[in-house]
C-alpha cells in the first residue's frame, strides 16, 4: 500500500510540476538558482510531457483498483481494459497523433518545425516504452489469464462465490 501511494503521489507531483512548468522556469531564471539546461531542451521536455500523461493514466487505473468490495474479476477487468488502452496509446504513438496525451500534443503544437523533425526518435522511444509496459502487464498478470478460463463466477445479490471448473 505504501509503494502504491508513493507512486500515485509521484504522478500527481509530475502533473503539478508540468502545470507550473513555465512559472518554474521564470522563477529559476529570476532567482539565478542554477543552470538547468534540461528545462530548455525540447526533447527532454517532450519526454517529461509524455511520462506525465502516461502517469495520469496509470494513476486512474491505480485509483480504480483501490478500495473495498471489489471482486477479482472486476479488478482484472480494469487491468485488461488498461492494456487495451495502452495498445491504443501505442497505435497513436505510431501515427504520431497522441490523442490521449494532451500535454504531448500541446507541446508538439508549440514546437517549431525544425524541432518536430528531430522528434522522430522520441516517437520510437515512446512506442518502445508502451511495448515494455504491455509486456510488464502481461508478465505480472499471466496467472490471472491462465485462471480466467477456469474460473466460474456465480454472483448473488450481495455475495460473490468463486468456483473452478474441472
Amino acid at each position: 500500500m505504501y509503494n502504491n501511494v508513493r507512486w500515485l503521489s509521484r504522478g500527481k507531483l509530475l502533473e503539478r510540476f508540468v502545470e507550473c512548468f513555465e512559472e518554474i522556469k521564470i522563477f529559476l531564471d529570476d532567482k539565478d538558482l542554477g543552470n538547468f539546461p534540461q528545462l530548455n531542451d525540447d526533447k527532454w521536455v517532450n519526454t517529461l510531457m509524455f511520462f506525465t500523461d502516461l502517469s495520469v493514466h496509470i494513476n486512474e487505473l491505480n485509483l480504480k483498483l483501490q478500495g473495498f468490495g471489489k471482486s477479482i474479476d472486476v479488478m482484472f477487468g480494469y487491468i485488461k481494459a488498461f492494456e487495451s488502452k495502452v495498445k491504443i496509446f501505442k497505435r497513436d504513438a505510431e501515427t504520431k497523433t497522441y490523442k490521449y496525451f494532451p500535454r504531448v500534443t500541446k507541446y508538439f503544437e508549440k514546437a517549431s518545425a525544425a524541432v518536430q523533425n528531430e522528434m522522430e526518435l522520441l516517437h520510437m522511444k515512446y512506442q518502445h516504452v508502451l511495448d515494455s509496459l504491455l509486456d510488464q502487464f502481461s508478465d505480472r498478470f499471466s496467472q490471472f489469464r491462465s485462471l480466467e478460463q477456469t474460473m466460474k463466477i456465480i454472483k448473488f445479490p450481495d455475495v460473490v462465490v468463486y468456483s473452478t471448473l474441472e
